[in-house]
């Protein structure tokens, strides 16, 4: 049988909330591969001045799917950390 988890994922996080929906629903666990850098455009955990995220990343922002919330600015004086890319 295939197993559900991805070769390349490394950890897996619970969804809270609904700023992805629809293609991430509350409670839902997604996989992520860690790495520290994602190109514009790409889906990953951010780690923004002592939060976890899951976002698309923007430029100079971080864009949820659910077009109800605004993108989450930041910039230089902020705290921004990529902990992984979304696999699966």
């Amino acid at each position: 049988a295939d197993s559900p988890v991805p070769d390349s994922a490394d950890f897996a996080v619970r969804v809270s909330g609904d700023s992805m929906n629809p293609r991430f629903i509350d409670g839902q666990v997604v996989f992520v591969h860690g790495q520290d850098t994602l190109s514009t455009g790409e889906i990953g955990i951010f780690f923004l001045n002592g939060e976890v995220f899951l976002k698309k990343l923007g430029d100079g922002c971080l864009i949820s799917l659910n077009s109800r919330y605004a993108p989450i600015r930041f910039s230089d004086n902020d705290e921004i950390r990529v902990i992984g890319k979304v696999v699966g």
